[in-house]
């Protein structure tokens, strides 16, 4: 994150789709290091505040959509 200019939500996704925690709201351009609470497979960065508008909490299902 030591590179990244702006606050962000990262969510952290098992391979079931399933969120499993959230750091929200992160500092900009940090040398914090930010983990998941288990093993995850994908990892989603957004805009801070994404989660909370949308209503994305741990243990919610992810669900993808390819883009053409």
């Amino acid at each position: 994150m030591r590179n990244t200019p702006t606050s962000l939500d990262i969510i952290f996704v098992d391979e079931r789709s399933q969120v499993l925690n959230i750091a929200p709201h992160t500092t900009p351009m940090p040398d914090q290091l930010y983990s998941s609470a288990g093993p995850a497979k994908f990892v989603v960065e957004t805009k801070a505040g994404f989660a909370d508008r949308f209503g994305i909490r741990p243990g919610h299902s992810m669900r993808w959509k390819r883009l053409r």
